[in-house]
């Protein structure tokens, strides 16, 4: 289920980043379990899962040293069902209409210094010392989503054509930059150039065509497919069914990758 090894050397080259789809997989397998098991009280459920997560991680790395402990603690990293769980919550909340909740979230003080927080972390590199780093970037970005994809006066919008049809094809860009940044390196080695503005533009120009590619003459037909198999429909056939009239649609106002 992970492609990649945990120091970012790759099993595979050019698909390091693949080990989120053991993360997926992981939720589909689980996920779906977990709430046809638990009918009531999901918010005390998601915060159980938080806390017992937490807790059998800290415990794990704290015990004395033993014979697979250093696999445990690397697919715990990325079992991650504890971020999932911040996200889970947080669409509670909106569900919900926790309004005092998504006050707070909504202030436009907040967006700011969630947004300069999540920048600075981003582009710094910053890592959170005992690898807690990920339930932070969690709840960073489950705030900025809630706000982004739900708050009627965020501080800026989103919305436009181009960052809808960045946001269509975003799993190929994220699928495919890796494979962009090995083929720009070794053209530009073969070339003789050694620039690295030319690396960024290239590496960037690369991903998107692929993605864009991809998007159009592959991940659409499953897309599409998948009508089929939905009890609700999201996503662009979500906006193309809305029109329609149709039942079981999710609308699609705000994000288009919902």
């Amino acid at each position: 289920m992970m492609l990649g090894s945990s120091n970012g050397d790759g099993f595979i080259p050019g698909a390091n980043q693949l080990w989120s789809i053991g993360t997926e997989e992981q939720f589909y397998l689980f996920w779906p379990l977990i709430f046809s098991l638990i009918k009531k009280n999901r918010k005390i459920a998601l915060i159980g899962i938080i806390v017992a997560y937490l807790a059998v991680r800290i415990g794990v790395s704290h015990l004395p040293e033993f014979r697979g402990q250093k696999d445990l603690l690397i697919f715990l990293n990325f079992f991650n069902i504890d971020c999932m769980a911040i996200g889970g919550l947080t669409a509670m909340v909106y569900f919900h209409k926790k309004q005092a909740i998504l006050n707070i979230v909504y202030n436009p003080y907040l967006q700011w210094i969630l947004v300069a927080a999540t920048l600075l972390f981003i582009f710094n590199g910053y890592y959170f010392s005992k690898g807690y780093f990920s339930e932070i970037y969690a709840t960073l970005f489950a705030a900025l989503i809630l706000n982004f994809a739900t708050n009627p006066k965020p501080i800026f919008s989103l919305e436009a054509k181009w960052t809808n049809y960045l946001g269509k094809i975003s799993y190929g860009i994220y699928m495919y930059h890796c494979i962009a940044v090995m083929i720009v390196i070794s053209l530009l080695k073969y070339f003789s150039i050694n620039n690295n503005l030319f690396i960024y533009l290239g590496t960037v120009a690369l991903t998107l065509l692929l993605a864009s590619l991809s998007y159009h003459y592959f991940e659409e037909y499953f897309i599409r497919m998948k009508v089929r198999f939905s009890k609700i429909v999201s996503g662009d056939n979500a906006r193309e069914q809305e029109g329609q009239g149709e039942e079981n649609v999710i609308p699609v106002t705000r994000v288009s990758g919902i």
